[in-house]
């Protein structure tokens, strides 16, 4: 189901939640939150543990993957953004399927 709620942005470009739907939610002030866009969407999640770890594990991948395609010139830069890009859906969805057996 899809709600529509109205925020305007303030001078310091923050945007202030509607309180029930903080509340509804489960968030509360100074929580760190993670903004996703998709196409012309911003999609606001709750930072977890779970989301923690997976930008970190993103985080080194991208690094490692970059890294080594460089030093050992074995793939193109572009080959290794391409193997980074597999492995950090896969590692997506593994993250997500363990977040769904939580919940069940």
């Amino acid at each position: 189901m899809t709600e529509i709620f109205t925020a305007k942005i303030t001078e310091n470009g923050q945007i202030p939640l509607p309180e029930d739907l903080r509340k509804e939610l489960g968030l509360s002030p100074l929580q760190e939150v993670r903004l996703l866009r998709r196409g012309g969407d911003l999609v606001v999640r709750p930072m977890t543990a779970d989301a923690l770890l997976q930008e970190r594990v993103e985080t080194i991948l991208r690094r490692a993957k970059v890294r080594a395609a460089a030093l050992a010139e074995e793939v193109t830069v572009d080959e290794a953004w391409a193997i980074y890009d597999r492995a950090a859906e896969a590692l997506g969805q593994a993250c997500r399927k363990r977040s769904s057996e939580k919940d069940a």
